[in-house]
């Protein structure tokens, strides 16, 4: 296959089978990365995003979510970790208002 801008460059078309895409297509909606899935199968991560767009419009989503998800789990690690370190200093009660008259230890009315 000829490159349409440099006739002189042989394009090389790799054969993935449909086994490769489906397996693809159910590891990413066990929501693995597009990088883990691309090493796991031997293909470049983009070629997996561009399966997961064709199988599913949602899965070329996948690396997004997941990325956020561990950015989720990151925030909360780092949160829970300044708790530890840092614990929050309780504030002094407040004392209500008396509600007895100072003067006789009478109930106001």
């Amino acid at each position: 296959m000829k490159h349409p801008q440099y006739p002189n460059l042989e394009l090389i078309e790799p054969n993935y089978s449909r086994e490769q895409r489906a397996k693809a297509a159910k590891l990413l909606r066990q929501g693995l990365s597009f990088s883990v899935v691309g090493r796991e199968l031997g293909v470049h991560r983009d070629t997996i995003k561009n399966w997961g767009q064709h199988y599913d419009p949602e899965l070329g989503n996948a690396g997004r979510a997941t990325r956020q998800l561990r950015e989720r789990e990151r925030s909360l690690r780092e949160a829970e970790e300044h708790l530890r370190n840092f614990p929050p200093i309780k504030p002094p009660v407040p004392v209500p208002p008396c509600a007895w008259n100072v003067i006789g230890n009478t109930p106001r009315n």
